[in-house]
C-alpha cells in the first residue's frame, strides 16, 4: 500500500515526511474552456497524435520545449499555446485516472480506482508520470481530489503554472500581493493580498488555468466539488534551496473593521500558517502512459 507523504516538496519521497511551506502561482484572470489554438507546426503534430502514447509524449515534449533545459522558445507565447494545446488532447484515460462511473461517487470506489484499495483514508492523491518527470527546468504531475478536499491556500515564487482540468469539477479562490515589495517571501510577517478570483469561482473538466511567474504573489486555493484530476506543469519545480518554498497562508485580521476586503480595495492580511495534520496527500503508483524523457 502506498505511504502517506506530506505536499510541498519538490521530490517525493516513499516514507513520511516532514510537511514543507509550499509555493504556488497564482490563477490566470480567466479559465480557458478551449484551448489557444499553436503554430501551424505544432497543430500538426497533434493531429497525428491520435493515441495515448502520441498524446502523452507530445504533452512532454511541448513542456520540454517551453521550460526544458534545451528550449528554444524561452516560453514564448507560442510555445505556450502548444502546450496548452497538447494539455487539451490528453485524456483522462491516456492517464489511467478514475471516472465517475470506476468510482460509483464512493469513498473507497474512489480510492480502489487509483490502486489504493480501501484502507487508506486520505482523500487527496498524487501521481507523476515516469515517477517522476522532474528536472531542472519542469516538473509534470496529476492531483485526484475527492468531494470537500481543499488545498489550502498556498504561493508560488517565481514559478509559472498550467493546469488543465481533466475531470470534475472544483472552487478555485486566487490572490496576488498587493505591492511588489510583499512579492518575496523573505518573512513570515502577515502580507495584505489582492483578491482576484473570488471565494466560490468555478473551474469545469477541460478548463485551462495559468499561473504566470510575473504577475504578483499568485496563490491560490482549491476545493473539490465532484472527483477531480487536475494535470499540472510547474516551471521551474518546487526547491527550497533554491528560494521556490512553498508557504501556506490563512486569514488573518485585515485591518478593515475584522472581514475581509477591508476599506473597500478588496485586500486581505495574510498570514503563514502550517496546515494540520488532517492535509495529507498521499503519493499513489502512475499507471497511464508514460512518456520518453
Amino acid at each position: 500500500m502506498a505511504t502517506p507523504w506530506r505536499l510541498g516538496l519538490t521530490k517525493l519521497a516513499s516514507s513520511p515526511v516532514t510537511l514543507s511551506i509550499h509555493a504556488h502561482n497564482a490563477l490566470s484572470r480567466t479559465p480557458m474552456r478551449h484551448p489557444i489554438s499553436a503554430t501551424h507546426a505544432a497543430h500538426s503534430t497533434l493531429m497525428e497524435a491520435n493515441t495515448s502514447t502520441a498524446r502523452v509524449q507530445a504533452l512532454y515534449d511541448a513542456a520540454a520545449n517551453c521550460f526544458g533545459a534545451n528550449a528554444t522558445s524561452d516560453g514564448d507565447e507560442a510555445a505556450m499555446d502548444a502546450l496548452k494545446e497538447a494539455m487539451a488532447h490528453v485524456t483522462a484515460a491516456d492517464l489511467a485516472l478514475p471516472t465517475m462511473d470506476q468510482t460509483q461517487n464512493t469513498p473507497r470506489g474512489w480510492l480502489g480506482a487509483l490502486g489504493m484499495g480501501s484502507s487508506g483514508d486520505t482523500n487527496i492523491t498524487y501521481l507523476e508520470p515516469n515517477e517522476p518527470i522532474v528536472t531542472n527546468n519542469f516538473t509534470v504531475g496529476i492531483f485526484c481530489l475527492a468531494p470537500g478536499a481543499t488545498i489550502p491556500l498556498h504561493d508560488h515564487p517565481g514559478m509559472t503554472v498550467v493546469s488543465r482540468l481533466i475531470t470534475g469539477r472544483m472552487q478555485v479562490r486566487s490572490f496576488d500581493w498587493a505591492s511588489p515589495d510583499d512579492s518575496p517571501a523573505s518573512s513570515y510577517a502577515p502580507r495584505r493580498a489582492l483578491e482576484v478570483k473570488p471565494a466560490g469561482t468555478e473551474v469545469r473538466e477541460g478548463d485551462i488555468m495559468m499561473l504566470h511567474a510575473d504577475e504578483g504573489g499568485n496563490l491560490h486555493e482549491f476545493t473539490a466539488l465532484e472527483y477531480t484530476c487536475i494535470l499540472d506543469v510547474l516551471a521551474p519545480p518546487y526547491s527550497p534551496s533554491g528560494g521556490r518554498d512553498c508557504t501556506y497562508y490563512s486569514m488573518a485580521d485585515d485591518g478593515g473593521g475584522g472581514g475581509g476586503g477591508g476599506g473597500g480595495d478588496n485586500s486581505y492580511l495574510l498570514e503563514p500558517f502550517t496546515p494540520p495534520s488532517s492535509f495529507d496527500v498521499r503519493r499513489v503508483r502512475y499507471t497511464g502512459v508514460k512518456p520518453t524523457v
